[in-house]
């Protein structure tokens, strides 16, 4: 997950920190969770907000 998630602050930042908005924000985060759950996993808070900067 860490890896992922400063993947995609990297990514965002090359981009100018626009790549990323809100709504992407929300549906990138609902897509690693429902990933997660899938996986077996219980998702009980924000997983990424750890490492997020976008």
């Amino acid at each position: 997950m860490k890896a992922l998630v400063l993947a995609l602050n990297d990514l965002n930042k090359q981009c100018g920190e626009c790549l990323i908005e809100t709504d992407q924000r929300e549906g990138i985060c609902e897509l690693i969770f429902y990933v997660v759950a899938q996986a077996g996993h219980s998702v009980e808070e924000d997983i990424t907000e750890n490492w997020r900067e976008w």
